[in-house]
């Protein structure tokens, strides 16, 4: 929640790489700020996207739909895949308190 409402979520486009949010090795084994930990979730999240064994041609992208509103975080987070030559698509809408 803290990453969240500074906006460290806020625009994570479709076409950026897991290799432009750098992964602190020290967030997985202790603690680090909360900037530090939404880039390594990031990172996380986009290296399984890019891996074809998890899915074939994988992006995805996380947009604030609401930016600036401090009462809760409303995002997009969508996903893209190729499956059978189709390119599918799936975005959930989340929010957080």
């Amino acid at each position: 929640p803290i990453a969240a409402r500074t906006g460290d979520f806020d625009n994570v486009p479709v076409g950026s790489a897991a290799s432009a949010y750098t992964a602190s090795a020290s967030c997985h084994t202790s603690g680090c700020a909360p900037s530090d930990l939404a880039s390594y979730d990031i990172n996380s999240w986009k290296l399984q996207l890019e891996s074809s064994k998890v899915l074939a041609q994988g992006t995805g992208s996380v947009i604030r739909a609401n930016p600036g509103d401090l009462t809760g975080c409303i995002y997009d987070i969508t996903v893209n895949w190729v499956e059978n030559d189709i390119t599918m698509t799936q975005t959930m809408r989340i929010r957080t308190l």
